[in-house]
């Protein structure tokens, strides 16, 4: 739904801009969500804090909506995760993490064998070797390429570095874009259309 907008402040709230309403909900982090990001349909929310650990929520409908915690990944970053994101839905259940320990992780949701029970694993942990520190901001690529990419700025570094998953779990540098003069890339996007 292009009208639900989501902010996390130590607990989350979520607007409804059709109505103006505000739901909050107890994330149970132990401590304050940097980041919330609903999934392609806006059936799931994912929240990242400063406690380490990322949480996937199920919407629930009903009177009003509610989240519910369906599961929690495995704490694998040693400092607080500042961004999580989505994948696109053509690659399957797949998110990215950006932490301030210089990392990003990717994770993969998988089903267990005999059960069919749904888990999250870490697929692969990039330690980007430009980074001074904090990972500020990333973004997966469009699916269109049929690739798929992610795109890394950090603290300290004039470039972004475009990362390549040759498969889930081995990726490897793509491309280096570096900015003139001394200036920092903060943020980065990619454009979802093709010209």
């Amino acid at each position: 739904d292009e009208k639900r907008w989501s902010a996390g402040v130590g607990s989350s709230k979520l607007l409804d801009a059709n109505d103006t309403s505000i739901l909050s909900f107890e994330t149970k982090h132990g401590s304050n969500v940097h980041c919330l990001q609903y999934d392609f349909y806006g059936k799931r929310l994912a929240t990242s804090s400063s406690d380490r650990r990322i949480r996937i929520w199920d919407s629930i409908k009903g009177e009003g909506q509610s989240w519910k915690l369906a599961s929690e990944l495995p704490r694998v970053h040693t400092s607080s995760i500042v961004k999580v994101i989505w994948g696109s839905v053509d690659f399957g259940s797949v998110l990215a993490s950006a932490s301030r320990d210089g990392s990003v992780c990717i994770y993969e949701e998988c089903s267990a064998i005999g059960t069919g029970r749904k888990f999250w694993r870490q697929r692969h942990k990039i330690i980007d070797a430009g980074s001074k520190g904090c990972v500020l901001d990333i973004s997966f690529g469009p699916a269109r390429s049929g690739e798929l990419r992610l795109a890394i700025c950090t603290r300290g570094s004039n470039a972004v570095r475009i990362y390549k998953a040759s498969n889930i779990t081995q990726w490897s540098l793509n491309g280096k874009y570096v900015f003139d003069g001394t200036d920092t890339c903060s943020s980065v996007s990619w454009c979802p259309s093709v010209f």
